[in-house]
């Protein structure tokens, strides 16, 4: 399977939430986060529990632990062309 393409949402001042969490994370938090965000690159529609799930309507949540404390990255995936695009921001379950 290709590399799916992940596209951060950006603000219209151009900052990008879900950098500016990460950032906020302790590092083995992060580092974790991304190794998350990693698999879904190289994995994308095909990965499943325990790293991903879908909650509801198309919104999927990646999941990572750290300790004693879950994270949980919000996302959605868009099939454009033959290759799947997955949006990371703000997201409207309404």
């Amino acid at each position: 399977m290709p590399k799916t393409e992940v596209i951060a949402y950006r603000e219209g001042n151009g900052s990008v939430p879900l950098l500016d969490w990460l950032e906020g994370l302790s590092q083995k938090a992060r580092r974790k986060c991304l190794v998350k965000i990693e698999m879904l690159v190289e994995l994308g529609h095909e990965l499943r529990r325990p790293h991903c799930d879908l909650l509801e309507r198309g919104i999927w949540e990646l999941r990572a632990r750290a300790g004693h404390v879950q994270y949980r990255i919000l996302y959605q995936g868009y099939p454009f062309d033959s290759t799947t695009h997955y949006k990371w921001g703000p997201i409207s379950l309404a």
